[in-house]
């Protein structure tokens, strides 16, 4: 009989005679084929939008037998010849090629599991195969130049407010970029993230991979604009690639309740008589490619925020990170901030009225910390216009520590009675940094960096960092000091600090100045490689090139330790005034002082050895009183940062 399994069978021999001659002999082989085997498929797919599967698709699991791909449809009794089109279990729309390739459009804002069939035939024989596709996720796509769609990718809204109202929580809703605004205000419930084609919708913007096979998804092109507010209302809201302009009012806020996990990327905030950006106790990873507001209370404002909160520009530009003006308070307030906190490349402007350039009516950009949490805030190549306070204020008051670094920024014009860059410790920590360096200061008029400890509590702190790389220019025909750095608490708190390789032009008063105050407290200085040239008025206005404050009174009281490292320092004669002055007053049992490197013990060899320690020709040195009392001046050596 014939073989009834599938295979190849040989050996078969037919011998044919007809009674003349040798009987004829033939050997044959028969290849049975097996029935085809259809191998179930699953695919993951996102919702909302399409997956296209290249051939062998569907078939790459199964055995086939010589069999071919005949139908599809939504169930097993499939109907539509091959290649066909069909509506999927649950709404979906599949389109399958013989050579098992398809293409698969999941239900408009469905998430949950869709299916379809298809037959293998072979001669008589069939068989048929399901294809499960997994749907989860869901983004919701818009598009104001679309017609009225269902939100798919292939089929977008044309209108935020309608898709924003749809989505729920843990949505993606992505937003084109076209020539008009959105025109509707936002709140982003917990887990949604708001994606405009400023970033392309990828792993990165989604928060999580798109499904293998999805069709392409849209590039990055420009910041489509959202004309409204932006608020995170949840937790774990995102915000990326968008442009937040309301027409009036504020632009990014966590409507002042904490939000934990936000985040935030390449988002610029443009607003008028409103706070650009306003968070309130919350928390995550928050990054904006511009801030800029005019008028309103503040710019940005952050009270308790965690995690990290950076303007980053774009890289290269000057004034690309925004623009912050005319605010009625300060442009930057940041309180009791945990996040690490960076500026960069923004402009703090402001405007002219009768020769007073004004920009906020308080500081530029002030911290504030009176928590025991740490505090980080960066400012690099930032542009700080005439404040009507100061440009850069930073005051702790907390257990916390502060690191402030502030560098390669411009400060044009300060024509009011503070410093331009305040840092004021007034706490109990004792890991407080600061890294000035790389600024350009013109048209000073009293002090460009002035840091100082002084607390109120009584409690011992610690403050080390540098003031170096530095071009510092005073006003002309007024009263500059470039740098002034001192103690002034009575509980054994240290500054320490190096000044190194600044440059300073048309100083009104002094180019550097150390004080400390004759308590308990203790201060150690690297005065290294500065350069001084033409002071204002020699004689009248300008006093010191340098001076070295030990002991600014003679009241007895415990007082600590003074040692100075000065060495390198270009201040020549200018034919008035001092290039050094050594100031230490009264007689304080418990003061040590020290110049690093001097052995001596007279006032004279101590003019000598500086002289011949810093460039020349160097110009008088000063003492106060002089000659100097209660001379001591053993060889320590100081600390550095």
């Amino acid at each position: 009989g014939m073989p009834t399994m599938a295979g190849t069978f040989s050996g078969l021999t037919v011998t044919a005679s007809n009674g003349v001659g040798s009987p004829a002999t033939l050997n044959f082989s028969i290849t049975v084929a097996g029935n085809p085997v259809a191998v179930a498929d699953a695919y993951a797919v996102t919702g909302n939008i399409g997956i296209s599967v290249p051939a062998p698709g569907v078939l790459g699991n199964d055995t086939l037998s010589g069999a071919t791909l005949t139908h599809v449809g939504p169930a097993a009794s499939t109907t539509t010849a091959v290649p066909g089109t069909i509506t999927t279990s649950n709404g979906g729309s599949v389109t399958l090629q013989a050579n098992g390739s398809f293409t698969y459009n999941p239900p408009a804002g469905y998430t949950g599991t869709d299916a379809f069939h298809y037959r293998l035939t072979s001669g008589g024989n069939t068989t048929t195969g399901q294809v499960t596709l997994s749907i989860t996720n869901r983004v919701w796509f818009v598009d104001s130049t679309a017609s009225a769609g269902d939100g798919r990718l292939s089929s977008p809204r044309n209108n935020l407010a309608t898709a924003m109202s749809g989505a729920t929580a843990g949505d993606r809703i992505f937003v084109y970029r076209q020539a008009s605004n959105y025109v509707t205000n936002v709140t982003l419930q917990a887990n949604q993230r708001l994606i405009g084609q400023g970033v392309a919708l990828d792993a990165s913007s989604l928060g999580f991979t798109p499904a293998p096979f999805s069709v392409a998804l849209p590039s990055a092109t420009t910041h489509p604009g959202i004309q409204g507010s932006v608020t995170f209302g949840g937790a774990n809201a995102g915000l990326f690639g968008v442009h937040v302009t309301p027409s009036s009012g504020g632009g990014v806020t966590d409507g002042g309740v904490a939000r934990a996990g936000l985040v935030a990327s390449n988002v610029r905030v443009t607003t008028s008589g409103g706070i650009g950006v306003s968070l309130t106790g919350s928390s995550g990873n928050l990054s904006f490619r511009s801030v800029s507001t005019t008028g309103g209370t503040r710019g940005i404002s952050l009270s308790g925020v965690g995690g990290t909160f950076t303007v980053t520009g774009d890289g290269s530009t000057a004034g690309s990170g925004g623009t912050i003006q005319n605010t009625t308070a300060h442009g930057v307030q940041l309180t009791n901030v945990s996040a690490a906190v960076s500026f960069s490349y923004m402009a703090f402007n402001g405007s002219v009225y009768d020769n007073v350039s004004l920009e906020t009516s308080g500081a530029g950009v002030k911290l504030d910390s009176s928590s025991s949490v740490a505090s980080s805030l960066t400012i690099d190549r930032c542009s700080f216009a005439s404040n009507q306070g100061r440009a850069v204020y930073v005051h702790p008051t907390g257990s916390g520590a502060t690191a402030l670094t502030l560098t390669n920024s411009t400060f044009p014009t300060n024509l009011v009675g503070t410093s331009e860059v305040f840092v004021f410790y007034e706490g109990s920590s004792n890991a407080n940094t600061y890294d000035i360096r790389g600024n350009t200061f013109t048209n000073i008029n009293i002090t460009a960096v002035q840091v100082f400890i002084g607390t109120s509590l009584g409690a011992q702190q610690t403050a080390r960092g540098h003031v170096s790389n530095n071009n510092i220019t005073g006003l002309p025909n007024g009263f500059a000091t470039g740098i002034s750095v001192g103690v002034n608490d009575n509980a054994g708190s240290t500054m320490i600090v190096a000044v190194e390789n600044n440059m300073f032009t048309a100083m009104g008063t002094m180019a550097i100045d150390l004080n400390k105050q004759p308590l308990n407290n203790n201060m150690h200085v690297t005065v290294r490689n500065n350069t001084v040239r033409s002071p204002v008025s020699p004689g009248t206005n300008y006093l010191y090139g340098l001076r070295l404050t030990m002991a600014s009174s003679s009241s007895a009281g415990p007082a600590g330790t003074y040692c100075a490292n000065v060495n390198g320092n270009d201040i020549p004669d200018f034919g008035g005034g001092s290039s050094i002055r050594i100031r230490r007053l009264g007689t304080h049992a418990g003061l040590t002082t020290s110049i690093q490197g001097f052995t001596g013990n007279t006032q004279a060899q101590l003019t000598t050895f500086l002289a011949a320690a810093n460039a020349g020709p160097l110009g008088p040195i000063n003492y106060s009183p002089d000659p100097l009392t209660q001379f001591a001046f053993p060889n320590q050596t100081c600390l550095t940062p």
